[in-house]
């Protein structure tokens, strides 16, 4: 009954069945800072059943702005840790694993084997890329979004069956994009956006955990907040990529 009535407001829309399909399911969130704050808050208010997160990071006076899973008081301490214990008195029914760690290419695949979503909350383009190719690797659909000043962007993608995140940004230089996000004059983050962006991956998820309604897959959502207009690009498979290589390996009858 407890359940039935946590959870009734979302079971009005998606069913009782669906609701419990989502206790079952597992979720790899790589990174609990903006973006990652209000994704991990709608995850876990929701139900779904274990959530893996992984940041190598600790909490800064200068994060406050943005990270909404913090306080004063945290400044110092783990992240991973504090989202943990106030997620965890949020929804008791959750399975929370913290992972302090940076996510590399040497435990990518140990971490996001066995999920049933991958989630990017990160802030840059190699850690996107590296959930990317995880992602296709072991057959995982995964969410990749990204903030800057006013604007943000999300893409969905489902392997072997849609256009990847490097299909759009696979040329791009990702030491330049480093260096610069690592100016913030340069690459400066409005706090609100990081909640606009960060909850529609959350609903991207859970579409995706359920097989609910449609996807942004094969498309790329973008939105300016400034001027309030937005914009959802149609996407097809880049036939250089990884993702197309690797559906012509798996269905020989494909040909080029």
């Amino acid at each position: 009954m407890e359940s039935i009535e946590r959870y009734n407001r979302h079971i009005l829309i998606i069913g009782e069945e669906k609701q419990k399909i989502l206790k079952t399911k597992k979720v790899v969130q790589v990174g609990v800072g903006g973006l990652g704050s209000p994704l991990l808050y709608y995850l876990v208010s929701i139900g779904v059943g274990h959530i893996v997160i992984i940041d190598n990071d600790k909490v800064s006076l200068s994060n406050l702005n943005r990270q909404i899973l913090y306080s004063e008081p945290d400044i110092g301490k783990i992240k991973v840790n504090i989202a943990q214990e106030k997620m965890q008195a949020v929804n008791s029914e959750v399975k929370i694993t913290p992972i302090y760690e940076s996510f590399t290419e040497d435990n990518a695949e140990s971490i996001c084997k066995g999920a049933d979503y991958l989630v990017d909350a990160s802030d840059n383009l190699k850690t996107k890329f590296l959930i990317n190719d995880v992602g296709l690797k072991l057959n995982i659909p995964f969410t990749i979004a990204g903030v800057k000043g006013f604007e943000g962007q999300v893409i969905s993608v489902e392997p072997g069956k849609s256009a990847c995140y490097r299909c759009i940004f696979g040329s791009a230089d990702v030491d330049y994009m480093e260096n610069q996000t690592l100016n913030r004059r340069i690459f400066g983050v409005l706090g609100p956006i990081c909640g606009v962006i960060g909850s529609i991956e959350a609903i991207e998820v859970i579409k995706g955990l359920i097989s609910y309604g449609e996807k942004l897959v094969n498309k790329l959502f973008m939105i300016d907040l400034e001027s309030m207009k937005s914009i959802l690009i149609k996407l097809s498979q880049n036939e250089n990529c990884i993702c197309f290589k690797a559906k012509i390996n798996e269905n020989p009858n494909i040909k080029t």
